[in-house]
């Protein structure tokens, strides 16, 4: 799958949207994006969400806490290595 999403990058002009699924976004936010054209979403956030509204927006807020930890972390003086860790 990477190959092929390598191969895209470099020979189309238009950017593979298919790579929300390599970034760990729901197959049916990725698809409904793809069908959509990147309208009629219900929710935005990180990304244009076509599911539940609140459940993503859940995910959303999870995802806005781990960043202001993160941050919080790095001002504190933990360095990047110390961060990168495996998901």
């Amino acid at each position: 799958m990477l190959t092929q999403l390598a191969y895209r990058l470099e020979t189309q002009a238009e950017f593979p949207h298919e790579i929300g699924v390599f970034l760990g976004y729901p197959l049916q936010d990725v698809i409904g994006f793809i069908e959509n054209q990147g309208r009629n979403f219900t929710c935005c956030g990180f990304w244009k969400s076509y599911s539940d509204p609140a459940e993503i927006q859940t995910c959303f807020d999870c995802y806005r806490r781990c960043i202001n930890i993160y941050v919080k972390l790095f001002e504190q003086g933990v360095p990047l290595e110390k961060l990168a860790v495996p998901a």
